[in-house]
């Protein structure tokens, strides 16, 4: 029967494969572990470099068997580099050893690496200070391994099951998760838009975050929808800075008919004056005045489903999130695009924030904006705290790991955000966003997006 060698030298263990034996993981707490599955005279160069490591075995030799070497673990009992394959553990070593990854002392870094030894030879799980792995430790690493072995076999992942690991992960090692997922299954090529508020105020429904509310006494300037002229004057704006796609955003539950026959003039009018692809965010509308709207020029509908279906009553009584949901399948019925989010820090808790990840991957919404939620004076939401920036990143790995190749937008809210945050936002999962200024709040800077697009990486 083949066995696994355990070397237990007092100050050190080298494990050559996982043991089956429940306590092994125990007998290397708070000392230097070596895992892997190395050839015998690498492992040996390695650990001959920690003057505190002894080899077993006379001069250093070792009386292993091939058999001993090609061993196996018990049927039942998992292999712990099959499970941790991947995975590379540093403590204390400096950032800029790890490019493009945030590392301080005692974080967790996590490199991908091939499962086959052929390919790479150095396929192992090193441990420095082994006092810091513990059951809970490897329970955790386990746990984002197996959800991200699902995503690349196709299988579908439950909301449960991705808030557990969202809500009990280390930041550092969720954050690295979701941009492997992102860096396989999203798009490199960063998807910038704009919009401009092209009607303003006034608007019937009670929507608890929304400055535009007739409900609410925030003071904002209120228009009726601007002339074609001043929507080329954005247009153009924007085109010249690189962006290329232009959303025209209206207040209201859903636009008359008469309404629809002035945007769809609008519509026209862009896209003969323009190069840009264009969008509507008009609220609630009918497959006719979609289908309008599409033979017009636009190629996308917009329509938020805000927060998860078990929250929307809370936030809003005067419609439902089934009619905007009618929306957009009426909006892909007549060849349009869609585009769904919602806005995070309203009250919801995180279950609820899975809640609206998994919709949005039912419904199959390729564009996805997260809006953060900027609360505005007179609005029932105006006092509500700000969500930190660590749960804003845990927000941003739910929505990667729940939806891997959408694209993330990061829509309203995003100045509150440090800079440091918001290239790790991009890194973890964000590949879009909504640039310059908003519907009622200042936006961002269009060419410093730009540059900080450039420097993560991406492509425009």
């Amino acid at each position: 029967m083949h066995k696994t060698v355990i070397y237990n030298t007092g100050e050190t263990i080298r494990f050559r494969r996982w043991s089956g034996k429940g306590y092994a993981i125990f007998r290397s707490l708070h000392r230097h572990v070596t895992i892997g599955r190395v050839c015998k005279s690498i492992a040996d160069s390695a650990l001959s470099k920690d003057k505190n490591t002894m080899n077993l075995g006379g001069g250093g030799s070792d009386t292993r068997t091939q058999k001993e070497e090609e061993a196996q673990p018990p049927e039942g009992s998992p292999e712990l580099l099959s499970i941790l394959s991947g995975v590379r553990i540093i403590c204390g070593h400096e950032a800029d050893e790890y490019p493009g990854s945030p590392c301080h002392v005692f974080s967790f870094i996590c490199h991908p690496y091939k499962r086959s030894d052929e390919e790479n030879p150095w396929a192992s799980v090193w441990m420095w200070w082994g006092s810091f792995v513990t059951p809970l430790f490897l329970y955790l690493f386990i746990m984002i391994e197996e959800l991200e072995k699902k995503v690349h076999e196709g299988q579908a992942l439950t909301p449960e099951e991705v808030l557990r690991m969202v809500e009990k992960t280390p930041l550092d090692a969720l954050c690295e998760a979701a941009h492997r997922i992102t860096l396989k299954y999203a798009s490199r090529k960063f998807d910038l838009c704009s919009i401009i508020n092209a009607k303003s105020g006034r608007c019937s429904e009670n929507c608890k975050w929304c400055a535009q509310s007739a409900h609410h006494p925030t003071g904002i300037e209120t228009y009726g929808i601007v002339p074609k002229e001043e929507c080329l004057r954005h247009a153009r704006i924007n085109e010249q800075s690189g962006i290329r796609r232009f959303s025209l955003v209206a207040s209201g539950k859903r636009p008359t008919d008469q309404e629809v026959d002035t945007w769809c003039g609008h519509l026209a009018y862009l896209r003969e004056t323009t190069g840009l692809s264009l969008c509507v965010s008009l609220g609630l509308a009918s497959e006719e005045q979609l289908r309008k709207l599409r033979q017009a020029g636009a190629s996308r509908y917009h329509c938020n489903l805000e927060t998860a279906p078990s929250y929307f009553a809370r936030l809003c009584t005067t419609h439902t999130q089934a009619e905007k949901i009618e929306t957009l399948r009426a909006a892909r019925r007549v060849g349009m695009e869609v585009c769904s989010g919602g806005i995070i820090g309203m009250g919801e808790n995180m279950r609820q924030r899975a809640e609206l990840a998994f919709t949005l991957k039912a419904l199959e919404i390729p564009s996805i904006p997260l809006n953060l939620l900027h609360p505005i004076k007179g609005t029932p939401l105006e006092a509500i705290p700000p969500l930190s920036e660590e749960e804003i990143l845990r927000t941003i790995a739910l929505f990667r790991f729940a939806n891997p190749s959408a694209y993330l937008r990061f829509a309203g809210g995003r100045s509150q955000l440090s800079d440091e945050t918001v290239r790790r936002a991009m890194y973890t999962g964000i590949n879009s966003a909504i640039a310059g200024d908003l519907l009622t709040t200042i936006g961002s800077n269009v060419e410093e997006d730009v540059k900080r697009i450039k420097e993560t990486g991406y492509e425009l």
